[in-house]
């Protein structure tokens, strides 16, 4: 599992468990939208 965070009030996890998964989410809805930026459209919601 690995943390990464660009600001303070935000973070993507990913897991490798066979699978890789993200998870990622944010403190305030400033942070959730400058990481929406960045996280849009990769992947597939769980």
């Amino acid at each position: 599992m690995s943390f990464y965070s660009n600001a303070p009030d935000n973070m993507a996890v990913i897991m490798d468990c066979g699978d890789l998964e993200v998870l990622y989410g944010a403190a305030s809805e400033e942070g959730y939208e400058k990481l929406m930026e960045v996280m849009e459209g990769i992947g597939e919601p769980i």
